[in-house]
């Protein structure tokens, strides 16, 4: 499909914000968007911090230069801010877009803020291999409708899991 399509246009956003009320952090994530025709991240007006990310394929449309240390398949990060840009993801990954471990002399490695890794590899509450289920609670699922009327509100559906037990 093209972009100009329905399925695109309303289908085809890997993470969307598109409201200068909307505040969102986005961090430690590997984003990801296949369908050739739509968004990896579209932020546009919005209030936005995106830092240690790896944006394996989509577009990234945004207002704001608040990204640091992300990294990006192409040209959609600026350059500055320690992004890295137009980096050969079969260098990044086992398998990109089937097997995301990072390979072993991945770029992502000690590239986020503070010497962290990229990715879901890095950060306070880093993804371990074979270990499990995190230690905190977990989101796993988030279902949200992607226009609203005041009338009926914004309609969400969570289901997570203590980690706990």
């Amino acid at each position: 499909m093209h972009s100009g399509s329905t399925y695109c246009r309303y289908y085809g956003n890997g993470i969307y914000a598109s409201n200068s009320n909307i505040s969102i952090s986005i961090i430690h994530n590997i984003i990801s968007n296949n369908n050739n025709c739509g968004y990896a991240l579209n932020v546009k007006n919005s209030n936005i911090y995106s830092a240690n990310n790896i944006v394996a394929s989509g577009i990234i449309s945004r207002s704001s230069d608040n990204f640091w240390y992300n990294m990006s398949n192409s040209g959609q990060l600026f350059s500055g801010n320690g992004n890295l840009r137009n980096i050969d993801m079969n260098k990044v990954f086992v398998k990109p877009g089937i097997d995301f471990h990072l390979l072993e002399n991945s770029p992502a490695k000690g590239a986020g803020e503070d010497g962290v890794d990229m990715g879901i590899y890095g950060g306070k509450t880093p993804f371990i291999d074979g270990f499990g289920k995190p230690a905190i609670p977990s989101i796993i699922k988030l279902k949200a409708d992607h226009a609203v009327s005041k009338s009926e509100g914004l309609k969400i559906e969570i289901k997570a899991r203590s980690n706990s037990e």
